[in-house]
C-alpha cells in the first residue's frame, strides 16, 4: 500500500541544539545569508495552491505597500508599579524579585520585557 505525500517540509540542513554540538557541521557565520539563499532557491519559487501565484510574485506586489521600520522602535515593555514588602521582595506577574532592604515599603516602578525585568525607584529617602 503506497502512502500519499503530504508535502511536509524537509528538515533543515543545519542542525541546532544538541544535534549541532554532536555533528561536524559548521554553523554559518551569517545565518541571514543562509536564509536569503534558501528563500531565493526554494521558498520564492513555490506556487501557492490557493492563488496559483508564486511566492516571489506575491512578495513583489506586497513590497510596494510596506514602509521602512522607524528609526526608534516603540517601547514594548509592560510598565507596572509595586511595593517592596518587609522581606525585601517585589512580586511581579507571579514571580518574586529581591531588592535592597533600603527599598522596603517604597513604591517601585517595574518595566517587564520578554528578556528583562527592570525595577527602579524614583522616591527620595
Amino acid at each position: 500500500m503506497a502512502q500519499a505525500s503530504t508535502g511536509a517540509a524537509r528538515p533543515s540542513r543545519v542542525p541546532f541544539g544538541r544535534q549541532a554540538l554532536r555533528s561536524n557541521v559548521r554553523l554559518p557565520r551569517r545565518p541571514a545569508a543562509q536564509h536569503d539563499a534558501w528563500a531565493t532557491e526554494s521558498a520564492y519559487r513555490r506556487v501557492l495552491r490557493r492563488t496559483g501565484f508564486r511566492v516571489a510574485e506575491r512578495w513583489a506586489a506586497e513590497r510596494r505597500f510596506l514602509h521602512p521600520l522607524p528609526a526608534v522602535l516603540a517601547d514594548v515593555a509592560l510598565h507596572l508599579e509595586s511595593c517592596a514588602g518587609k522581606d525585601a521582595f517585589v512580586r511581579v506577574l507571579g514571580a518574586d524579585y529581591s531588592v535592597a532592604p533600603a527599598f522596603v515599603g517604597r513604591r517601585l516602578s517595574v518595566a517587564v520585557t520578554p528578556t528583562r525585568v527592570r525595577i527602579s525607584c524614583s522616591q527620595h529617602s
